[in-house]
């Protein structure tokens, strides 16, 4: 009895199918690109311009994070592409660039690091950059931006999520446009 094994816990992820880090980042980096690439093609030099600064930007937030914090380099895992291109295909191709690193900024150093890096993160890096919904969007942020939509809502929501808004504009304008 003295030598079983007792419980062994440790951080996520759990199950594990043998695949690396750097193949899941590249996997993921190969299923968004043609989303990416249409968003180049419908919008042209600006989303580019977007994306690349969202993915560099992303990159050398962790490479400096890692520096300073005296942790093993994690910057060719790819996983900081990969945020920075999510978080970059979700920004308008007209974002000012400042918006661009400062919300890959909370991404990476707030959103991921701050936590202990991979599988140690609570939260979706990228979720955390776009916002919560008590926190919503700053005066800066709804400046730059092309367009202010509102969302009539009954009883006490005072806000909806992003994709839960993102859905009903979406929704709105497709029925406008078919009758």
């Amino acid at each position: 009895m003295p030598n079983q094994k007792k419980l062994i816990v440790s951080h996520a992820p759990f199950w594990h199918n043998g695949s690396r880090v750097t193949d899941r980042s590249r996997q993921l980096l190969l299923g968004a690109a043609p989303a990416a690439l249409f968003g180049i093609y419908q919008f042209g030099g600006p989303a580019l311009s977007v994306l690349a600064l969202a993915v560099a930007s992303a990159v050398l937030w962790e490479f400096a994070f890692t520096r300073v914090a005296r942790r093993p380099a994690s910057v060719g895992d790819g996983t900081a592409a990969v945020i920075g291109l999510l978080f970059g295909m979700l920004l308008p191709a007209s974002a000012a660039w400042w918006v661009v690193v400062t919300g890959t900024f909370i991404a990476i150093v707030v959103g991921r690091q701050i936590y202990g890096g991979i599988g140690a993160n609570p939260f979706n890096p990228v979720a955390v950059a776009v916002g919560t919904e008590k926190t919503g969007l700053t005066s800066a942020v709804l400046d730059a931006a092309d367009a202010r939509v509102r969302i009539p809502m009954h009883g006490h929501v005072n806000s909806l999520n992003a994709s839960t808004a993102a859905a009903v504009v979406v929704y709105e304008a497709v029925r406008q446009r078919s009758g």
